[in-house]
């Protein structure tokens, strides 16, 4: 095991920039620590404009309201 210990190297996790993600709904991309992206499609939404608003982010993946219209809608077929 110390073998394997001095032989590893650390990992390089870059960090994402999300500065220019903005809200479909508000057009803003100010408050970017309330701003949810959806999973399916990237676009960003922010929590108090989603109806019904969000309090916290979800646990988990999150699919924003048209991505989960479409994914319903084909479901249904």
């Amino acid at each position: 095991m110390a073998n394997i210990m001095a032989r590893a190297k650390y990992a390089v996790v870059e960090k994402e920039d999300y500065s220019d993600c903005m809200c479909e709904r508000c057009g803003s991309g100010e408050q970017p620590e309330e701003l949810l992206l959806c999973d399916k499609c990237d676009k960003g939404f922010h929590m108090k404009c989603l109806r019904p608003i969000l309090a916290r982010v979800p646990i988990g993946s999150w699919i924003c309201p048209k991505c989960c219209f479409e994914l319903e809608r084909l479901k249904s077929k």
